[in-house]
């Protein structure tokens, strides 16, 4: 926050004045997935490190945005840096801070967007002087995967409920249109990768614990259904199958423009207790 960047030829900085982090009463929500996507020559691409093409100023402004704590009151948010932005409320639960900046033939504009309370998304757009035409935008963004509000971090006690107490082995499966697929992670959409890995570290009961924090499930037949959308927006059909109150599978379900299908599915398989 107390860093100074020299922006557009010009000296424009993050505000010098180290504010209290006040919060935002009406997030009560943590951070579930965070999704960083760089769009350029009508691409996204996602990404964990800032590419080493994006302009050192920029990878920094994302950086320190990236720091502001979800829960942030407007007024911090406002003070972030010395130019107060422009606030759009689209309603009274959604609102957008806009902040702009331009000189000569270079401009940067930023969007923070809060929902709920909760920082939702970021995006950082930009002309990159290095780009082969200066004329196009290039932009960074974060998604925020939020928990839908007032949910309960657990609803049960599944680890005393399961009584199994290992793993024999897991099986994973990934399918297109039924027919089955290979498949890498780093290929797999940003929130199928997250659920499938906190099934993996928390195998017993770790799909339980991680969705009903995304929101209160159905129950068809014995298994659990949650029906989902990531940062994007694009909605995920996510089944977990239970095995004496341990999860037996999840498979998670989602399609693409055209209507085509994709499925990945983990299976554990268990060693019972002695008895």
């Amino acid at each position: 926050m107390r860093s100074i960047l020299y922006l557009l030829g010009a000296l424009a900085s993050f505000s010098t004045v180290e504010a209290a982090h006040e919060r935002d009463s009406d997030c009560t929500s943590n951070v579930y997935l965070v999704d960083k996507r760089e769009h350029k020559s009508d691409t996204w691409t996602r990404f964990e490190k800032t590419p080493d093409s994006v302009p050192a100023v920029m990878a920094q402004i994302f950086k320190e945005i990236g720091t502001v704590p979800i829960d942030a009151s407007d007024a911090y948010i406002s003070s972030f840096f010395t130019a107060a932005p422009e606030i759009q409320a689209t309603d009274e639960k959604k609102k957008t801070f806009v902040w702009h900046q331009s000189a000569g033939k270079n401009e940067v504009h930023l969007n923070l967007t809060k929902e709920n309370g909760c920082i939702k998304q970021f995006v950082l757009s930009y002309r990159n002087p290095a780009s082969k035409s200066r004329k196009t935008i290039e932009s960074l963004i974060q998604n925020n995967l939020i928990p839908e509000p007032g949910l309960a971090a657990f609803a049960k006690d599944d680890e005393r409920i399961c009584q199994l107490q290992q793993i024999k082995h897991q099986r994973i499966t990934y399918s297109v249109n039924g027919k089955p697929r290979y498949i890498t992670e780093e290929k797999l959409p940003a929130f199928a990768a997250f659920t499938l890995r906190s099934f993996l570290h928390t195998s017993l009961h770790g799909a339980q614990r991680t969705l009903y924090e995304l929101g209160a499930p159905e129950r068809v037949r014995r298994n659990l259904v949650w029906n989902v959308k990531d940062g994007h927006g694009k909605p995920y059909f996510i089944e977990v199958a239970q095995e004496q109150s341990c999860d037996k599978t999840m498979s998670i379900n989602w399609k693409n423009h055209y209507g085509v299908k994709y499925r990945l599915e983990r299976e554990n398989t268990f060693v019972n207790p002695e008895p």
